[in-house]
């Protein structure tokens, strides 16, 4: 096999390849957009909320809330329309007894129950506190762990004492990925 130009390869490495902080394919996006246009509204699901009080409310931008039914815990989740990065997410509560404090956060598990999410080791997880909830700042993910999400799972393991939680608004930051076909490289001409 031949090995293509290295002017040519350099060209492509250098196009292909773009900052941390851009989002491939897509000018003046960064890793901090709210990602809320590439979210699944229709596909968004949740184990254990009160009919009264669905997890739609929480991704809507109005008074509305989430509330489990039964218990604490809650499992949300998050499918995007596009594989995303995800850099960051905001829960925002009253804080107060039914505010949410251990949450977990797992990727590619849309089927994951109660009976498992309290045992499997998760992506990462929080205990929030009440400045975490009432911040206008993202709690930060690790970055490195959330690439090519397609689904998103948010388990409310646990509140600050109340019988249900509460919670306002969740809002997710990050890049929506777009493929790069690189069948449409043209080498460049010397």
């Amino acid at each position: 096999q031949v090995c293509p130009d290295p002017v040519w390869w350099r060209v492509l490495v250098s196009t292909v390849a773009e900052p941390a902080t851009s989002c491939p394919g897509r000018a003046g996006t960064t890793m901090s957009d709210n990602l809320k246009d590439v979210i699944d509204t229709n596909g968004i699901g949740c184990l254990n909320q009160d009919g009264a009080h669905p997890v739609g409310n929480a991704f809507r931008d109005d008074d509305s809330n989430l509330q489990s039914d039964c218990d604490q815990q809650l499992i949300i989740s998050v499918p995007f329309a596009t594989p995303v990065k995800l850099s960051g997410i905001r829960i925002k509560a009253a804080p107060g007894e039914s505010a949410p404090r251990l949450v977990k956060l797992f990727i590619h598990r849309p089927d994951i129950g109660f009976d498992e999410a309290p045992d499997e080791p998760a992506i990462q997880e929080f205990n929030l506190t009440d400045e975490d909830l009432t911040s206008d700042k993202p709690l930060p993910l690790r970055f490195v762990k959330f690439q090519n999400v397609n689904t998103l799972q948010i388990f409310v393991e646990d509140n600050a004492g109340a019988e249900v939680s509460t919670i306002n608004k969740i809002e997710l930051f990050g890049a929506a990925l777009q493929g790069t076909n690189l069948s449409e490289w043209k080498k460049p001409k010397s």
